[in-house]
């Protein structure tokens, strides 16, 4: 079992981490900057990871929040490699929702989960000139110019993409999972809302309603701190902060009571699970 967790919420210019280190009854916070990963992403983001959590090893585990590749590329291949046939959607998402509904037969639990795209989505978000040049220097070095192979349409010049830009912030979390990696910490793919419905056992305010979101969060946070006897004080106080913290909890939580586990899938990686 991991000595300590990392839960990790990924956004478009920040990662937000929240840290339980082994023998500590404290949740620390930090923020880490993804703007400036020029000209080498990788390794900068290793350097930042680094600074903010010096003493990370692979007796960590990171929970990140983010699909680890594009759908339709296979992410156990050392070079990028289509997946033959692709999924219409992610076996693992599948299976997510499958247990969920043999959980929930009496009340089921209804969860979105936002669909990972191809490949061509991403060129395309980096195609834009609108689009954030960290984010365009991830996709660069992470699928480079060889990229292009996998369709035969121009990268995307136009105002507006197919679906919109909200899931580009993915590339960060692509970039993320190679970096945890490199520094030698193991990583789950995770998903914060389904961790707070887990805990909560009801529905969530939406977060488009920030303020009775937050609250709602934060007292769920509460009752995990106090059952795992975590003494930190105040509160995160951001949506981005409760969505880190709640991967590292429930983790421990599950730990706590000899249930950690993950789904597994070669081509998109390993899923956490605490049902």
């Amino acid at each position: 079992m991991p000595q300590s967790l990392v839960g990790v919420d990924v956004g478009e210019n920040f990662l937000d981490l929240a840290l339980m280190r082994a023998g500590s009854d404290a949740v620390e916070h930090r923020r880490v900057a993804l703007a400036g990963l020029d000209p080498d992403p990788l390794r900068i983001l290793c350097e930042r990871l680094s600074e903010s959590c010096p003493d990370s090893s692979p007796a960590w585990l990171a929970l990140i929040d983010s699909p680890r590749w594009p759908r339709d590329l296979d992410y156990s291949s050392h070079i990028l490699a289509l997946r033959d046939p692709v999924p219409p959607a992610r076996i693992l998402d599948q299976a997510v929702r499958e247990r969920l509904r043999r959980l929930s037969n009496r009340d089921p639990v209804r969860l979105s989960m936002f669909p990972t795209p191809r490949l061509e989505y991403f060129r395309d978000c980096a195609g834009m000139p609108s689009c954030k040049p960290h984010l365009r220097s991830i996709y660069l070095q992470l699928f480079g110019g060889d990229a292009g192979v996998w369709s035969n349409a121009p990268a995307s010049q136009s105002a507006s993409i197919r679906g919109g830009t909200f899931t580009r912030f993915m590339l960060a979390g692509f970039l993320t999972f190679r970096a945890w990696q490199k520094l030698g910490v193991p990583t789950l793919e995770a998903y914060p809302e389904l961790q707070f419905r887990l805990a909560s056992g009801r529905q969530l305010p939406p977060k488009a309603d920030k303020k009775a979101a937050l609250a709602e969060r934060i007292a769920i946070i509460r009752r995990l701190r106090r059952w795992l006897a975590i003494a930190t004080e105040p509160p995160p106080d951001t949506l981005d902060q409760v969505d880190a913290e709640i991967l590292a909890l429930s983790a421990a939580a599950a730990i706590k009571v000899g249930r950690l586990a993950a789904l597994e899938h070669p081509a998109e990686g390993r899923f956490l699970i605490t049902f």
